[in-house]
């Protein structure tokens, strides 16, 4: 869920990988039901959460 919660304003981010890289996170979201921006956003708010 984005943080704001439903509804809440977004924005793009767009990031360059590896297509092996892509291709591995892809498949490792959809084989456990998950939108790759839901994880996504989870990774950026642990990693920032430790910067505060």
């Amino acid at each position: 869920m984005p943080a704001g919660g439903p509804g809440a304003k977004q924005t793009r981010l767009n990031v360059d990988l590896p297509p092996e890289l892509h291709r591995r996170f892809k498949t490792a979201c959809a084989a456990e039901g998950v939108k790759m921006a839901e994880v996504v956003t989870q990774l950026i708010q642990g990693w920032t959460a430790d910067k505060h």
